[in-house]
């Protein structure tokens, strides 16, 4: 009885919220976009019955509302709306919009969007190339095409603007598994400055070798001289897990 009680009163919640995305106040459309992508993050199907209204402001003029929407849609699986997303990524003037496009394409793991990512790697924004690299991740064997541009990232020289997307490229490629990263992440462990690097590279490179080469031994050793923090320690768990 509570939890159709509690259904009853999402269902209400939704539709209040449907009927606030349609208001003429941007502030409460932009409330309503916001509630309506947080709802749906948390897995709550009675979201769905919001999508036909989300697919329209994804046209809303207000750049922070189609962003919104972009993300609970990507959130609520509408993968009849990847080339729609795709444009957005591709031609919003907004960068916030551009990277809630990038971050939904990769929630919903769009191989067709892989292109369309790569090139949003040369974005002129620093964090739609970020959320870009972290959605090839996301999508992971199918985003192989991405390979080479990625390592270009892991490679370049370290300073403040290029540390966190070459971090992300060493994660992307141990996602994705191609073999080809195996060389290029080996060089980039051996010339690692800083602790975080090192651990996502050994950690990829452990992925893609599948416990046997460099990257498993740097990681025994980082563990065996204490040097894995409480987060770590549950990743090289999980691989250890997957490794059997």
């Amino acid at each position: 009885m509570v939890e159709n009680e509690a259904d009853s009163n999402l269902d209400e919640k939704v539709n209040n919220l449907i009927e606030k995305l349609k208001s003429n106040d941007l502030e409460t459309r932009q409330e309503a976009a916001w509630n309506l992508k947080v709802l749906a993050e948390d897995k709550n199907k009675e979201v769905e019955v919001a999508i036909p209204d989300l697919i329209n402001t994804m046209q809303d003029d207000d750049w922070a509302v189609r962003k919104l929407s972009i993300l609970a849609l990507g959130e609520l699986n509408v993968n009849k709306k990847i080339p729609t997303i795709i444009d957005f990524l591709r031609n919003d003037i907004e960068s916030e919009v551009r990277v809630g496009a990038a971050e939904a394409l990769g929630q919903l793991k769009a191989e067709e969007a892989v292109p369309h990512l790569i090139k949003a790697l040369d974005d002129s924004s620093n964090m739609v190339r970020q959320v870009s690299m972290w959605s090839l991740g996301l999508i992971g064997e199918k985003a192989k095409e991405a390979v080479p541009k990625i390592i270009e990232f892991l490679l370049k020289p370290e300073d403040i603007e290029i540390t966190q997307i070459s971090n992300l490229a060493a994660w992307s490629l141990g996602e994705i598994g191609d073999k080809r990263a195996i060389e290029p992440l080996t060089n980039a462990l051996n010339k690692a400055a800083y602790h975080e690097k090192k651990f996502t590279i050994a950690y990829s490179l452990a992925l893609i070798e599948d416990g046997k080469g460099e990257g498993f031994t740097e990681l025994i050793r980082m563990k065996e001289n204490y040097e894995l923090a409480d987060s770590d320690l549950k990743l090289f768990e999980k691989l250890l897990n997957k490794l059997g």
